[in-house]
């Protein structure tokens, strides 16, 4: 849809057409018009729709490989280590990585590194049911 402007007059100070409110109401409306119909051409070329989470397409396109699958939920339970231990806990440790089926954290305190101790089985047992898939047997801390 397009509109033409119809000039009437011109403006004697600005030199440009004198141009009715309402016609650029309606040009500005055909321009959006134009503008939404483009941009669903284009998501329609490729591929179009709502665009799907990137862990999910992910999970689809490397989650049939066994070794894949174990790194992405590596790194789902070393990400989530905040929330499994609390905001207290999480800043003063750092899960860093797995070494198999043992995962390690670094403490930056050694009065931590005790009270982490203390509550190890707690904590293996969270990890153990909130990643099942990881077959996690153990914690290490470190002192870093």
């Amino acid at each position: 849809m397009t509109s033409s402007l119809t000039c009437h007059t011109v403006d004697p100070v600005t030199k440009k057409p004198d141009v009715s409110e309402r016609e650029l109401l309606a040009l500005y409306r055909s321009r959006r018009h134009d503008k939404t119909q483009a941009d669903a051409r284009r998501n329609k070329r490729r591929g179009g729709g709502d665009p799907a989470a990137i862990s999910a397409i992910l999970e689809k396109v490397l989650g049939k490989d066994d070794v894949t699958r174990r790194k992405m939920d590596e790194h789902r339970a070393l990400a989530g280590w905040p929330t499994l231990v609390g905001p207290v806990v999480a800043r003063h440790s750092q899960a860093e990585r797995f070494r198999g089926t043992t995962l390690v954290v670094r403490v930056g305190d050694p009065l931590w590194l005790q009270q982490l101790h203390f509550v190890k089985r707690e904590l293996l047992t969270k990890l153990q049911q909130t990643f099942p898939r990881l077959g996690i047997t153990e914690i290490f801390f470190r002192r870093g």
